[in-house]
């Protein structure tokens, strides 16, 4: 697990090592110890079921059709085209924050990397989007190990630049704001578009701006939070500060615990909410959270 509030690209790149070693692990397991993998590549798709004719491979027999209709019947599947990825990364000022193990900024990077190694090992075109403050990173797909590289260092880059970028205090326009356009420009149709955010900088507009992609494409969504955005710490008197201002507040007061979680709770769950009416997958990581447990 990568962890600290900075990250190298060098730390990127060689988690390509442990993406070659879960996949070459998945196909040597066995059936009761094996995983799926949660971020998920290229397959099949069911395309009917019709009878069973001479040569046809019995593995794909449809028992329960075959029962029902009283001749053999097997599943006819065709495979599924060509899906490159796109990650779109948060790397705004709202990611600079984590309690544990590491910063939202740095879990995303790494979340980010496994998935366009794990893409390229499936053989698909790579690309990336990286927003952060004040303007955009666009990397189109490509089928290349340079290429996620290049994308691995974009993403390197916004993460440990975000310290500069808060120091400025500079007030930039909310770059989410040109995210789904910049998108459409490169994701026209049956593209993978993994969505990596505390989501903090998604107004309600261009929250459905990204959804609505998925008429088109392929969306996940994976929410990155820190367990103190969830849960206060235990009750005491803290003080807490950036480089803007300073807060001082009482965790011993249960009602004020009780109303930061349930505030918490309801963000997520008209979240998922959307992303279930628009058939968006949704993922949950925690910053103290081991992201290859979650993605193998």
């Amino acid at each position: 697990m990568l962890s600290g509030t900075t990250i190298k690209l060098q730390e990127l790149i060689d988690l390509r090592t442990r993406v070659r070693f879960n996949k070459r692990r998945s196909r040597t397991a066995s059936i009761n110890g094996s995983r799926l993998t949660k971020i998920k590549g290229r397959g099949v798709d069911l395309d009917e079921v019709r009878l069973y004719h001479t040569g046809d491979d019995v593995r794909n027999i449809d028992w329960k059709v075959t029962a029902r209709k009283n001749k053999p019947h097997t599943k006819i599947f065709r495979s599924e085209q060509e899906r490159p990825t796109l990650i779109v990364v948060d790397q705004t000022r709202s990611m600079f924050f984590g309690s544990q193990i590491r910063f939202k900024s740095i879990a995303a990077a790494e979340i980010s990397a496994l998935i366009a190694w794990q893409a390229l090992e499936a053989n698909d075109r790579v690309g990336a989007i990286v927003v952060n403050d004040g303007h955009l990173s666009i990397t189109k797909p490509r089928r290349s190990g340079v290429t996620v590289t290049h994308c691995l260092s974009e993403i390197a880059q916004g993460a440990n630049g975000l310290h500069t970028q808060i120091a400025s205090r500079q007030v930039n326009p909310n770059p989410w704001s040109f995210v789904p356009e910049s998108i459409n420009n490169v994701a026209r149709s049956n593209y993978r578009i993994v969505i990596i955010s505390d989501m903090v900088s998604l107004s309600e507009l261009i929250l459905l701006k990204v959804l609505q992609l998925s008429r088109r494409n392929r969306v996940e969504i994976v929410l990155v939070y820190d367990n103190l955005e969830r849960t206060l710490p235990p009750a005491n008197k803290y003080i807490v500060e950036d480089l803007e201002e300073r807060v001082s507040f009482d965790t011993g007061d249960q009602k004020l615990r009780d109303s930061y979680r349930k505030r918490f709770e309801k963000k997520v769950s008209d979240l998922v909410d959307k992303c279930r009416s628009h058939r968006v997958e949704f993922t949950k990581v925690t910053t103290d959270m081991s992201i290859t447990q979650l993605l193998f």
